[in-house]
C-alpha cells in the first residue's frame, strides 16, 4: 500500500478516536476483558473500481489495525438496490456488529431500520437514506457541493462571459442513485444561478459500465458537434470522455468527481482541468473506528453527521497534493 495511505488512515483513525469520539455518552467505558472481536460488512454501492479499490486498502488496514473482522461485498458495484439489500439482511442474519452501507436508493430503508433496531451498528457512507433514526453514523462528503464546486469549474475552464451561449454534456452514473441526484441538484442550481448561458444539451448515463459509458459518451459528441465542455460526475464518464477526446483530437476542457490515478495523470497533460478528489480513505477509516470503539468500550461519535470536505484538484495543485489526493489504482 501506498506509504501516503497508510498516514492518511493512521491519521483519520487517531482524528476519530480523539476528536470524534470525545464527548462520548459513556466517557468512562473501558475495554471489555472478553475477547471479543467485531464483525463488521461492508457493502458497497455504485462505485468505481479506483474508488473501490481505496476503500477496501483503507478498510482493511484500519480493521487489522483496530482489531475487527471485515466482510467485503463488492459485487454490488454493478447491483442494484435489490443486491445490497439481500447481503443487509444476511448480515443482519449473521448478527454482524457494524454494517457500513452506501445505499444506491431509499429503498433500503427498511434494512437500514431493521439492522439499526436489532443492534447493528448501521454506518451510512457517501450517500444515506432519508430517515437517519437507526443510523449509528451517517459519513460523508458534500455531493451537493461538490456538484456546485463542478459547475464552476466547467465555467472557469470555458472562460464563462455573460451573454455568451455554451453546449456542454454532463456524465453521470445512474440516473436513480442518490449520490448523483445529489450531485446534480447541486450542479444544476449553480448553473441556474450563476451560469444562465450555459445550456446541458446531453446527459450520458454509464450505469457503473466502462463499455456503456463509452458508447454513451461516444453518441453525445456526435450529436452534439459543438460541445463546449464535458462534465463527468462519475469515473466511468470521465475515463471515457478523457478516451474520446484524445482519440478525436478534439479540445475542450473537461472536469471530472474523482482522482484516480489515471486521471491525475491526464489532469497534469492538460486532458482534465479539475477533478474532484472524495478523501475516500479518510473516510472509510473513521467509519471502521466508530464501529469499533462502540464495540468495545460502548463510546459513541460526538456526532451522528460527520463531513469530510471534498478536494479540488487543478493545473495548479501541488505535487504534493495530487499525491495526498489521488486513489489507488483499480484491482
Amino acid at each position: 500500500m501506498k506509504s501516503w495511505l497508510k498516514a492518511t488512515i493512521a491519521v483519520s483513525l487517531s482524528a476519530v478516536v480523539a476528536l470524534g469520539l470525545s464527548g462520548c455518552s459513556n466517557p468512562n467505558a473501558t475495554p471489555s476483558t472478553t475477547a471479543f472481536v467485531p464483525h463488521i460488512v461492508v457493502v458497497m454501492g455504485n462505485e468505481g473500481p479506483s474508488y473501490e479499490a481505496t476503500l477496501k486498502a483503507a478498510a482493511e488496514t484500519a480493521a487489522k489495525k483496530l482489531g475487527a473482522v471485515l466482510e467485503w461485498h463488492g459485487e454490488t458495484l454493478n447491483g442494484t438496490a435489490k443486491a445490497q439489500a439481500a447481503v443487509v439482511y444476511q448480515a443482519v442474519q449473521d448478527k454482524a456488529q457494524g454494517i457500513i452501507l452506501m445505499p444506491v436508493d431509499n429503498t433500503l430503508q427498511q434494512y437500514v431500520d431493521l439492522a439499526g433496531g436489532l443492534g447493528s451498528d448501521m454506518v451510512n457512507l457517501d450517500s444515506h437514506v432519508t430517515v437517519l433514526d437507526h443510523v449509528f453514523a451517517n459519513l460523508y462528503d458534500d455531493a451537493n457541493q461538490g456538484g456546485i464546486k463542478l459547475a464552476d469549474s466547467i465555467a472557469d475552464s470555458m472562460d464563462y462571459k455573460e451573454g455568451k451561449q455554451y453546449e456542454i454534456a454532463v456524465g453521470i452514473s445512474k440516473a436513480t442513485d442518490m449520490v448523483t441526484r445529489t450531485r446534480l441538484s447541486g450542479f444544476n442550481y449553480e448553473l441556474g444561478a450563476k451560469y444562465p448561458g450555459i445550456k446541458v444539451v446531453a446527459t450520458v448515463e454509464s450505469k457503473a459500465s466502462a463499455n456503456q459509458a463509452a458508447s454513451a459518451v461516444a453518441k453525445a459528441f456526435s450529436a452534439n458537434p459543438k460541445l463546449a465542455g464535458f462534465v463527468a460526475l462519475d469515473e466511468f464518464t470521465a475515463s471515457a470522455s478523457a478516451n474520446y477526446v484524445q482519440q478525436q483530437k478534439i479540445r475542450i476542457p473537461l472536469v471530472a468527481y474523482d482522482a484516480t490515478p489515471e486521471h491525475v495523470a491526464l489532469l497534469q497533460k492538460g486532458v482534465f482541468t479539475h477533478l474532484l478528489s472524495q478523501n475516500p480513505a479518510q473516510k472509510m477509516a473513521a467509519a471502521i473506528a466508530v464501529i469499533v470503539a462502540h464495540q468495545m468500550t460502548g463510546a459513541k461519535p460526538q456526532s451522528r453527521d460527520q463531513l469530510f470536505e471534498s478536494v479540488l484538484l487543478d493545473k495548479s495543485s501541488s505535487k504534493a497534493d495530487l499525491k495526498k489526493y489521488s486513489y489507488l489504482p483499480a484491482k
